[in-house]
């Protein structure tokens, strides 16, 4: 080894990360022989994130498989998301597996290189040599980078294209990379179509084919999309270009194929997964939306993106299919998902997370038919308490919509319509789910109000036999409804010729006096229930009709 490589490697600060001593020690060793001289190790995800936190570190070393705990993929993404990584450093995978599900999860990440086991020290340095060569000529680029500077970091790539021959192609491919984040697609279809133009490389054929469905040739690109399956290298990030095309055509079974088809290549992407789960529930296929937040919760355990919303999200899909099944799958369901609840509320503790529980426990009374206990956990401070995602409110809109509170659920649904998602693919297919449940209520409602209306009309002509059939059928479909309560409580008073039986009569008398008597009621509403109630009070107590 030459004098230049030993100072080299002598100057870099390293961190090797493997849960097995013998084999931490035997790259360690690698790696004293190299030159390096300042090595730290961990053996496990935990300590290499302390070690992180409190060192700058020139090259990581990671075994991909850690024991129990975080594996060498959660604590890379854990590092690049908290910024304990200089984009500048390298990050090196190392694993005895090549399966294909963990290559390309690995590839989705983009470490600087990934080494399958065994290798030789000799082999270790020229790996080790050839990323950083790479990285240090387009530090520039990095630095860039690091400062959240993209058009300095695409003008940068330009420099290095001009000026580090050898490294000219990745640079290109940095520099299109950064275009189309800085949305100058043109420029980016430009610098891919150069690259193609030399030769045929798969990446800048997907390029190519993202700038054109950004520059609006969505048929152009899907056809390129298509072609590109062909191609192994990059074929997730086909499926996945596929399904959005698909959620834009508004082809959701499709698109939900597409994201199914990326998972099983590569099944560690959680934004993927959700996607799965979102566009499930668009197709009510909600068997395998619950499966989809299944694979969620058990994928992000010892990750970064372990948060309560994940969680939440299982729950909550599995009181959507409680509320579409048979009484045994519904209990099952119900009892899964309030066990979900109770370990949410033991783990993650803040006011949030209280409302966010009380909500769905709201959602799950009205399932149990305790219609005064869904509304007492809907109460002024749960309701104000500000939620931040996109699905809280969504939850939230459908706990008011149960209760018998389509006004404000209308409330929160065009709040819903002001909110944004960071990102992109998550946005698409929550915007899916939001525009199924809109048009849910909006045709529900429509159907109520057209009933309630045709109802008062008859009322008011005296046609209250007719009338009262409106109201009942109204009633049925929203039974949490005061207002609704209301109406068919004064057609009661009034409809002496109905078909209705007597017992029908005090079921529906009762029923109506419940709901009004445990709802909160605006003053025009509690006026009309005082001046009704003595009528109403007479049929409940009548012997005849």
């Amino acid at each position: 080894m030459s004098a230049v490589a030993n100072q080299f490697y002598k100057r870099q600060r390293l961190l090797v990360v493997d849960d097995c001593s013998p084999i931490r020690n035997a790259i360690k060793g690698m790696l004293q022989t190299l030159g390096c001289e300042e090595i730290q190790t961990a053996c496990d995800g935990d300590r290499a994130l302390v070690l992180c936190e409190s060192h700058q570190f020139d090259i990581v070393l990671c075994d991909y498989n850690l024991g129990d705990g975080k594996d060498g993929y959660q604590l890379f993404e854990e590092l690049k998301q908290r910024e304990l990584i200089r984009p500048d450093a390298l990050f090196i995978l190392i694993s005895a597996e090549n399966r294909r599900q963990v290559v390309h999860g690995v590839i989705e990440l983009q470490p600087d290189d990934y080494l399958i086991k065994p290798f030789t020290y000799t082999s270790l340095g020229k790996r080790l040599a050839r990323a950083f060569i790479k990285k240090h000529s387009l530090s520039a680029v990095y630095k860039a980078i690091r400062e959240r500077n993209l058009e300095s970091a695409a003008a940068q790539c330009q420099i290095a294209i001009e000026s580090a021959p050898e490294h000219q192609l990745f640079a290109k491919r940095m520099r299109a990379e950064l275009l189309v984040k800085l949305g100058r697609y043109q420029q980016a279809f430009d610098l891919y179509g150069d690259v193609l133009a030399e030769r045929d490389h798969a990446w800048a054929m997907l390029g190519l084919a993202i700038s054109r469905f950004h520059l609006g040739q969505v048929s152009d690109a899907r056809k390129m999309f298509q072609a590109l399956l062909e191609r192994p290298e990059v074929q997730v990030e086909a499926f996945d270009w596929l399904g959005r095309i698909a959620i834009r055509k508004n082809e959701l079974t499709q698109a939900q194929e597409h994201f199914v088809e990326a998972s099983k290549l590569s099944p560690r992407n959680i934004e993927r997964q959700r996607a799965i789960a979102h566009l499930a529930m668009a197709n009510n296929e909600l068997e395998m939306a619950v499966k989809a937040h299944k694979k969620i919760v058990e994928g992000i355990r010892h990750s970064v993106h372990e948060t309560p919303l994940h969680h939440l999200n299982y729950a909550r899909c599995l009181v959507d299919l409680a509320m579409e099944s048979n009484d045994l799958v519904a209990v099952r369901c119900v009892n899964r998902s309030m066990e979900v609840l109770r370990d949410i509320s033991r783990r993650f503790k803040s006011q949030q997370m209280e409302s966010q529980n009380l909500i769905l426990q709201s959602r799950i009374s009205v399932l149990k038919g305790d219609i005064p206990a869904a509304r007492g956990m809907l109460d002024g401070d749960t309701l104000s308490t500000p939620l931040e995602n996109i699905e809280d409110q969504l939850d939230k809109a459908k706990a008011l919509f149960g209760v018998g509170e389509p006004e404000q659920a209308d409330l929160v649904m065009n709040q819903i319509q002001q909110m944004r998602s960071d990102d992109e693919l998550s946005m698409a297919t929550l915007g899916v789910i939001v525009e199924r449940e809109q048009h849910k209520q909006n045709v529900f409602n429509a159907k109520i109000k057209q009933l309630n209306s045709d109802g008062m009309e008859l009322y008011q002509l005296g046609a209250f036999s007719e009338s009262l059939e409106c109201f009942i059928e109204a009633f049925d479909m929203m039974p949490h409804s005061a207002s609704l309560a209301l109406n068919l409580a004064q057609a009661l008073s009034k409809a002496w010729s109905s078909n209705l039986s007597r017992l029908q009569v005090l079921a529906l008398g009762k029923r109506c006096k419940q709901v009004i008597e445990s709802s909160t009621l605006t003053d025009h509403n509690a006026k009309r229930y005082q001046a009704i109630k003595l009528e109403l009070d007479k049929v409940l107590t009548s012997p005849t009709r």
